[in-house]
C-alpha cells in the first residue's frame, strides 16, 4: 500500500471511530455552533449590550413581551462618517508630516552633538526640538483618535464597545433586517440594566478568539521549537529543554499580571493604541507566549521518535535540508498529537482569562468576555438577595464549551491513539 494511501485509509478509520463516540460528536456539533453564533452575533436581533438602563437594574428573566423597540442606529450619522473621516484623513497626513520634519530637525540635533555629552547636557541642548515634536506628535495622534472615535461613535452611542470593519458591517445588515426590534431579557439585566443574553453573546466572541489565537500563538511556538531541539538533538536539545524547565520554575502568573499591569499603563496604553495595539491584542499574545512550554515537550518527544525512522533517511539521502525534512516529513507526522494536545490547551487558556478577567486583569469594559460576567455575578451575590441568574447563565455558557472541548479532546485521542486502533 503506497504511503497516501495509507494515510487516507488510517484517517478515515479514524474519522469512522469518532463518529462513533457519541459524547465527542455531541461536543463537536455544540462547538460549531457555538462558533457560528459568536461569529454573526452582531447579525443576531440582540439589544446592544453596553445599553446602561438604572430604570430596570436587575430585572429578572422575562419573555414579555418578546421584543422591544428600542434598538435606533443613528443611519443619517452614519452616512455622513466617510466625508468626515476623509476630512480628518487628509489633515492627520499633515500633521504626520510635520512631525516627521520635527523628528528629522532633532536627529540632527542630536547629531552634531559631541559625544563626551552628559545625560543632562544632551536634554538641555535637544530641548528646543525635543518639546515641538513632541506636540506635534501629540496633535497626530489625537487626530487618529479623532477619526476612531468618528468612526465608532453612531454604534458607541448604541451601547456598543468599539467594533471592527466587519462587525459595524453586520450591525449596518442586522437593523435593515430586524429594524429596531431587540429581543427582551429573556436571561435577565444586571446591575447596570443591561441585558444578559446579549452580553453572553459578545462575550462568547471574545472568550473564544482568545482561546484560538493564544493556543494558535502557542502552538507556532512550540511546535517549533520543540521540533528543532528533538530533530538536533545533542548539546542543542539539551540547551534548549534547559532553558524550558527554566520557565517551567517562573510563576507565569505573576509575569502575566506585572506585563499586562505595565502596559496598561495610561501613557503606554495611548501609545500603543496609536499603533492599533489593545489590551486585548496584548493578553492574546502574552497568554499565548506562556503556553507553548507542554507543547514543545509534547513535540520533541514526538519527533524524537520519528527522526531515525527509514523514511527520514530516504529523504536524507535525496538531499532533502533540516528545514524541509522538520517541516514537511516530520511534523505531518504528530499532527495527531499536536491536534489532541490543542483541543486540550484551548480550556486551559480560557480558564486563565476567565481568571484574570475575575481578578479584574484580563478582558476590561466596554469589552466583555464569560470570565468578566462571571466576576460581575459573584460581586452581587448577597445573603439578602440572589441574582442567580446574573451567575447561571455565563457559568453554563463557560462550564458547557469548556466541558465539550475536552470531551472531544478525549474522542480524538482515543480515535488518533495507534494504541487503540485495532478496538
Amino acid at each position: 500500500m503506497e504511503p497516501n494511501q495509507a494515510g487516507n485509509s488510517l484517517g478515515k478509520d479514524a474519522w469512522r471511530k469518532l463518529r462513533r463516540n457519541r459524547a465527542a460528536m455531541g461536543s463537536l456539533v455544540w462547538l460549531v455552533v457555538i462558533g457560528l453564533l459568536a461569529a454573526v452575533t452582531p447579525l443576531l436581533p440582540l439589544q446592544a449590550p453596553d445599553t446602561v438602563q438604572m430604570a430596570v437594574q436587575y430585572t429578572e428573566p422575562t419573555l414579555s413581551p418578546v421584543w422591544l423597540h428600542t434598538f435606533n442606529l443613528d443611519t443619517n450619522a452614519i452616512a455622513e462618517t466617510p466625508a468626515l473621516v476623509e476630512q480628518y484623513q487628509e489633515e492627520l497626513v499633515t500633521l504626520q508630516g510635520i512631525a516627521r520634519e520635527k523628528e528629522q530637525e532633532l536627529d540632527q540635533a542630536a547629531r552634531q552633538l559631541p559625544g563626551d555629552t552628559s545625560v543632562e547636557e544632551r536634554a538641555e541642548s535637544l530641548a528646543p526640538y525635543q518639546v515641538p515634536f513632541d506636540e506635534a506628535y501629540e496633535l497626530a495622534r489625537r487626530k487618529h483618535a479623532q477619526i476612531e472615535d468618528t468612526i465608532q461613535a453612531p454604534y458607541r452611542k448604541l451601547g456598543f464597545a468599539p467594533l471592527n470593519g466587519i462587525s459595524r458591517q453586520f450591525v449596518k445588515w442586522r437593523y435593515a433586517i430586524f429594524g429596531n426590534r431587540s429581543l427582551n431579557s429573556i436571561c435577565g439585566r444586571d446591575v447596570l440594566g443591561r441585558d444578559l443574553l446579549s452580553r453572553v453573546f459578545w462575550g462568547a466572541r471574545v472568550s473564544l478568539v482568545v482561546g484560538l489565537v493564544a493556543t494558535f500563538v502557542s502552538l507556532v511556538i512550540g511546535v517549533t521549537y520543540g521540533a528543532v531541539a528533538g530533530y538536533f538533538g545533542g548539546w542543542i536539545d539539551d540547551a534548549m529543554m534547559r532553558f524550558v524547565d527554566v520557565l517551567y520554575s517562573v510563576p507565569f502568573i505573576f509575569v502575566v499580571i506585572f506585563i499586562i499591569t505595565i502596559l496598561g499603563e495610561e501613557s503606554v496604553a495611548r501609545e500603543l493604541a496609536y499603533w492599533g495595539i489593545g489590551r486585548i491584542t496584548i493578553f492574546f499574545v502574552v497568554v499565548g507566549a506562556i503556553y507553548w512550554l507542554t507543547m514543545s515537550r509534547v513535540v520533541r518527544g514526538q519527533v524524537i521518535s520519528l527522526k531515525n525512522e527509514p523514511f527520514i533517511e530516504a529523504a536524507r539521502s535525496l538531499g532533502a535540508g533540516h528545514a524541509r525534512i522538520i517541516f514537511r516529513h516530520i511534523l505531518p507526522n504528530v499532527f495527531s498529537v499536536v491536534l489532541v494536545y490543542l483541543t486540550l490547551t484551548i480550556p486551559k487558556v480560557m480558564l486563565f482569562e476567565a481568571f484574570l478577567s475575575f481578578l479584574g486583569l484580563g478582558v476590561e469594559p466596554p469589552n466583555v468576555s464569560w470570565g468578566l460576567l462571571a466576576n460581575e455575578g459573584i460581586k452581587v451575590m448577597s445573603p439578602v438577595k440572589i441574582y442567580w441568574w446574573l451567575i447561571l447563565f455565563p457559568s453554563l455558557a463557560l462550564g458547557s464549551t469548556l466541558l465539550a472541548l475536552n470531551l472531544l479532546g478525549d474522542g480524538l485521542r482515543d480515535a488518533l491513539d495507534p494504541k487503540l486502533r485495532k478496538e
